[in-house]
């Protein structure tokens, strides 16, 4: 336990604090006799792992931030501290990345497609590979106004 939190590291070494992991999300406290009659689940299903999926990628059992998702909300909280953010996501299905639309972080998608060779019916010549391995080889100062210029900020 992070020893900047001593009352839960107390906690834990007394066996008084127990930590789960991967056990799912919950929007009220529930025990044994009342998960059945639970009210406030809204979309979640305890016990479909779909829908734990998804709330994990929210963790947002009460709804403050309706439509974003973890990785979104660190973003946003980064660019409002002056920070470039952006993300990647695989095959765009996630609701993590998401963030709020007054933020508006981009979160660029890559797909899953087949990867095909590039230029397979050049117009250049075979010279072609060479000639995208040199201007995107080794970055030189002067190699490019716009990255330099974008570097620096």
């Amino acid at each position: 336990v992070n020893n900047n939190f001593p009352l839960l590291q107390k906690l834990y070494q007394e066996k008084e604090a127990i930590f789960f992991a991967n056990t799912g999300a919950l929007a009220e406290n529930l025990d044994k006799h009342g998960w059945k009659g639970s009210q406030k689940q809204g979309d979640l299903i305890l016990f479909a792992h779909n829908h734990m999926k998804s709330a994990n990628s929210r963790i947002d059992g009460n709804n403050f931030s309706p439509g974003t998702g973890v990785g979104g909300r660190l973003l946003d909280i980064l660019r409002r501290q002056g920070f470039h953010t952006s993300a990647n996501e695989v095959d765009g299905k996630s609701i993590f990345n998401q963030g709020s639309s007054f933020d508006n972080n981009p979160s660029w998608n890559i797909a899953l497609d087949p990867i095909y060779e590039m230029d397979q019916k050049s117009t250049i010549g075979p010279e072609m590979f060479d000639i995208v391995k040199a201007l995107n080889g080794d970055g030189k100062t002067g190699n490019s106004l716009y990255g330099e210029t974008f570097s620096e900020r």
